[in-house]
């Protein structure tokens, strides 16, 4: 052992030290039959905590709400729409009715240039119903022709992706589909403006339209025809559709409803 008072190692049954001559206290033996000391305890090893459950009542987002239409995590209600263009002939009375518009405009224009120059009286007005007639008749022919030859060009089919949420909902052409309906647009329009032929380029010009977007509240009317599985969405200067098979024509139907001005 070591001296307390220098530090000098000693012989262990010595009662002084060799080196400073200090007393050497020798340890204290514990007493008979005195238990030894219990050694101390290690505290206790904390577990964790487990975690915590999720709330059932956090939003399943990204849930099938109906058999074809999911609620993404963004917030949005998102489709696909297949439509047969041979059978379901809703886009083909889209494109007659815009022809139709623009036959109506252009038989009005003459009219009045008919009554600027004097000529407007009774022979003259039958002239030009007459031709407006024939026109009309022109028009659903080629329109009809037309028609096919776009239906033949996209497969037989028109598919489109639907994105709906709190404000409005769009329609847009499937990608592989809108860069074919561009080409054949560009195409028609150039032919029917190079040929001063109004129809042909009114054709055109409606072909090229394959994305559009409908703000709820600017809606005025919403027509809807479940056997076509349609849902017009009428404003002052914009028409929308919007497409549902019948397994969730019902549910888009009454969304499009509690949120526009006319379905309220």
């Amino acid at each position: 052992m070591f001296c307390s008072n220098c530090g000098n190692q000693i012989d262990d049954t010595a009662k002084f030290c060799e080196n400073c001559g200090a007393p050497v206290d020798a340890p204290e033996a514990p007493a008979a039959g005195t238990p030894p000391a219990p050694a101390a305890k290690k505290p206790p090893r904390r577990r964790k905590a487990p975690a915590a459950a999720p709330s059932a009542e956090v939003p399943e987002e990204g849930r099938q709400v109906t058999p074809n239409i999911t609620l993404d995590p963004d917030g949005k209600y998102r489709w696909t729409y297949e439509m047969s263009l041979f059978r379901n002939p809703t886009i083909f009375v889209l494109l007659w009715k815009v022809l139709f518009i623009a036959f109506v405009i252009f038989f009005l224009f003459i009219v009045l240039l008919d009554g600027c120059e004097g000529h407007f009286d009774a022979e003259h007005l039958a002239f030009d119903c007459k031709v407006f007639g024939i026109g009309i008749a022109g028009m659903t022919v080629l329109a009809a022709v037309g028609y096919l030859v776009y239906a033949a060009i996209m497969g037989g089919k028109y598919i489109v992706d639907f994105e709906m949420d709190e404000q409005g909902v769009l329609h847009a052409q499937c990608p592989a589909q809108a860069q074919k309906a561009r080409k054949l647009a560009a195409v028609t329009a150039a032919a029917g403006a190079a040929g001063g032929r109004l129809s042909t380029a009114a054709i055109g010009i409606n072909a090229s339209r394959t994305k559009m977007y409908t703000e709820f509240a600017r809606v005025k009317k919403v027509l809807a025809q479940p056997r076509r599985g349609v849902i017009k969405l009428n404003e002052t200067l914009n028409h929308n559709q919007v497409y549902a098979l019948p397994e969730d024509f019902e549910f888009v139907h009454s969304f499009i409803l509690s949120h526009t001005p006319s379905g309220k």
